[in-house]
C-alpha cells in the first residue's frame, strides 16, 4: 500500500530548533506574480512582480521555546518546513516579519517570517 498522504501537519525547524506549528500554515516559495492587464480590447499581457519568499502561520506557546528569542527576534535564520507528506521547504536567512502578537488566550504566536530563498528540496 503506498503512502498517498497530500496533507495535515506541518514540522518547523528554526536554526535546527523545532517550534510547535498549528493550525494551517501557508507557503510562498517567493516566485514572480502574474497579473493579467486587460482593457476593452480583451487581455494585453500581464505584468510580472516578485514576491519575497514567506511562510506565515500560527506556533503554541511551549516551555521548550522564548517567544521573543526563538520567534521575535529571528534574523538570518534558516527555517525547514517539512509537511505530513516528508516535503521540505527551506528558507535561508529569513527574518521575522509579523507584528509580534501574542494570543495569551490561545497559548499562541503569529508567526511570519520572509526570507532571500526559499526552495523546495
Amino acid at each position: 500500500m503506498s503512502n498517498n498522504i497530500i496533507g495535515g501537519t506541518l514540522e518547523i525547524e528554526v536554526n535546527g530548533k523545532q517550534v510547535n506549528a498549528e493550525g494551517d500554515f501557508t507557503i510562498n516559495l517567493g516566485r514572480n506574480k502574474n497579473e493579467a492587464v486587460t482593457g476593452p480590447g480583451g487581455m494585453y499581457g500581464f505584468i510580472s512582480t516578485p514576491q519575497a519568499p514567506s511562510l506565515k502561520g500560527s506556533i503554541i506557546k511551549s516551555d521548550s521555546t522564548n517567544i521573543v528569542e526563538d520567534i521575535l527576534n529571528i534574523k538570518g535564520a534558516t527555517i525547514v518546513a517539512t509537511d505530513a507528506s516528508g516535503k521540505k521547504y527551506l528558507f535561508s536567512d529569513a527574518m521575522y516579519c509579523g507584528d509580534g502578537e501574542i494570543s495569551p488566550v490561545e497559548g499562541k504566536v503569529q508567526f511570519e517570517i520572509s526570507s532571500m530563498q526559499a526552495e523546495e528540496v
